[in-house]
C-alpha cells in the first residue's frame, strides 16, 4: 500500500549537486498526482529544488494538502539556506510536521548554525525533523566536513529537535515500494 508521496514542487535550488537525485528524472515526465493517490496517502514530502524558495506559494501548497483529512504529515526537504531565508522573511514555518535539512555547501551549514542560534523555538514545535549529512565529497569545491560542523550534529539534535543521519551519495535513487514520486504542474493548480 502506498502511504507516502514525494511531491516535486519546484526546480528552483541554491545548489547544483552533480549527484542530485533529480538529475535521474525528466521531471516533465514524472506523473502528476491523481485524485485517488491524493485521497489515499497519509504523508507528503515536499521536495524540489528547494520548496522554501517558493515563499508564500509554499504556504498555499501546504494549506491545500492540509485541507485533505487523510493527509496527516507534511515534511519539507531543504538544504538549509532557503529555509533560513524563508524564516527570516516570514518569521514562521508553514503548517508542517517537520523539516529535513540536507546541507550541501558551507553556506548551508552556516544557515543551519543560524537556525540553531536564532530559530530553534520554531523547530522544537515540529514533531519530526531530520538532518542528513552526506559524508562523501560531492561538490565542485571538494567541500569536506570540518570539526566545527561535527559539533553541528549534536546541536541540531538538541536545539532543532533533529534526528541526525550520515548518508552517502548514490547515483541511482529509487523510491521505496510504499512511496511514490509525483510533481505538481504549478502551485496554482494544486
Amino acid at each position: 500500500m502506498i502511504d507516502t508521496m514525494h511531491l516535486f514542487v519546484t526546480n528552483k535550488c541554491t545548489n547544483n549537486c552533480p549527484l542530485c537525485c533529480n538529475k535521474n528524472y525528466d521531471i516533465e515526465k514524472v506523473p502528476l498526482p491523481s485524485e485517488e493517490e491524493l485521497s489515499s496517502i497519509s504523508t507528503v514530502c515536499l521536495t524540489g529544488g528547494d520548496p522554501f524558495l517558493l515563499g508564500e506559494k509554499l504556504d498555499k501548497i501546504v494549506n491545500a494538502l492540509r485541507s485533505r483529512e487523510n493527509i496527516k504529515n507534511i515534511y519539507v526537504f531543504t538544504s538549509g539556506y532557503a529555509c533560513l531565508s524563508y524564516i527570516q522573511k516570514f518569521n514562521k514555518l508553514p503548517n508542517i510536521n517537520g523539516v529535513t535539512l540536507s546541507p550541501k555547501s558551507g553556506r548551508d551549514f552556516d544557515a543551519i548554525w543560524k537556525l540553531i542560534t536564532n530559530y530553534c523555538n520554531k523547530f522544537s514545535k515540529l514533531s519530526s525533523n531530520r538532518l542528513y549529512i552526506f559524508i562523501d565529497k560531492y561538490d565542485d569545491c571538494n567541500y569536506t566536513i570540518d570539526n566545527s560542523e561535527l559539533y553541528l550534529l549534536g546541536d541540531a539534535n538538541e536545539y532543532l529537535n533533529c534526528q541526525v543521519f550520515l548518508r552517502t551519495w548514490v547515483e541511482n535513487f529509487n523510491s521505496p515500494e510504499n512511496e511514490i514520486f509525483r510533481r505538481i504542474e504549478n502551485y496554482e493548480s494544486f
